[in-house]
């Protein structure tokens, strides 16, 4: 028997039974970086939807004059990231002392915010801010407890977090949890095992 499930929805079961989203029964996984998706938990059930295409979150518009008409993909995922960091800097940015390099690459992003370049950090910041308005709106409208943030950019997390929960918290009609995944890049595994642990016993029980 072969299973093929969603890696998002997957990271979101993991999570859910063995990570961050333990004891809550209703919660938003977000995953960022290299794309972006997300997946809900509702009454402690996986919400795939009618054509297991919930949580598009990627398909959102943003109608903003400042970064154009493009979807919440382009914006904040690490290429949209490093396009808006080379906007602002004109590609150059700088590092630390007198060292200027070149920020093409994911990798020196990443270094540079660890280095506290105030560019980057602001450019992160930023990214919170957008992701924050987003996730509050669908906070609100599915009536979430819990909030997990996963993805590459956990590495951003000790800003993204915060930010996202301060504005989480002042637009939501009740209190939501922030938190960043527990378990990493393992969470899509645990979520696989069990996915394929409820399909085996409930063949059993057949």
């Amino acid at each position: 028997m072969t299973l093929i499930r969603n890696d998002v929805k997957m990271a979101t079961m993991g999570e859910f039974y063995f990570g961050a989203g333990r004891g809550h029964k209703n919660l938003f996984y977000i995953s960022c970086g290299i794309g972006l998706g997300s997946a809900f938990i509702l009454n402690s059930r996986l919400h795939e939807g009618l054509h297991q295409a919930s949580g598009g979150i990627e398909r959102f518009l943003s109608s903003s004059s400042i970064y154009g008409n493009i979807n919440l993909e382009e914006l904040v995922s690490i290429e949209g990231l490093i396009k808006r960091l080379d906007a602002s800097r004109r590609k150059d940015v700088q590092v630390s002392g007198n060292t200027v390099c070149n920020i093409n690459e994911f990798d020196a992003v990443v270094k540079a915010y660890r280095d506290q370049d105030a560019g980057v950090c602001e450019i992160v910041r930023e990214t919170g801010e957008i992701l924050g308005y987003n996730i509050s709106n669908i906070c609100n409208l599915l009536d979430t407890d819990q909030v997990i943030l996963g993805g590459e950019y956990l590495v951003f997390q000790d800003s993204l977090i915060p930010t996202i929960q301060e504005i989480v918290s002042g637009h939501t009609l009740f209190d939501i949890d922030v938190k960043a995944a527990t378990l990493g890049r393992n969470s899509g595994t645990y979520g696989m095992l069990e996915t394929a642990r409820q399909i085996y016993f409930k063949n059993i029980c057949r």
